[in-house]
């Protein structure tokens, strides 16, 4: 009796006409649905780097075994190879040289503005 004189009393409030799903209806979502429906599931861009990451894994693969595999004599093919890492070892090396003057210079440069800095407070 009480409640009825409560849901007498309410508000006569418009709702939108919204159709409950029924059990046959979502029976059949899977769990990607489900993670789609909450936000979460992955995206097709999460997997382009990890992809690139196995193309390019495979490509050096490939070109070390077409190397191993070439028409060459093993001497030459490894001289080569020795070579083309002497070539590297030195461009490294040049690399490294013109950095660290660089940075010493830039160093220098620092330690005399931190020097005129100080003199002058």
């Amino acid at each position: 009796m009480k409640l009825d004189n409560i849901t007498n009393n309410l508000p006569n409030v418009n709702l939108p006409n919204v159709d409950m799903p029924k059990l046959s209806d979502i029976s059949d979502l899977t769990r990607l649905d489900i993670a789609r429906a909450l936000g979460v599931a992955p995206r097709p861009r999460d997997y382009i780097l990890p992809a690139l990451g196995v193309l390019t894994a495979g490509a050096v693969i490939g070109a070390g075994v077409a190397l191993l595999f070439a028409p060459k004599s093993g001497v030459k093919l490894r001289e080569d190879i020795g070579d083309s890492l002497r070539t590297r070892v030195d461009e490294l090396e040049k690399l490294y040289a013109r950095v660290s003057s660089k940075l010493s210079s830039k160093v220098s440069e620092v330690e005399e503005e931190i020097e005129s800095s100080v003199e002058a407070a």
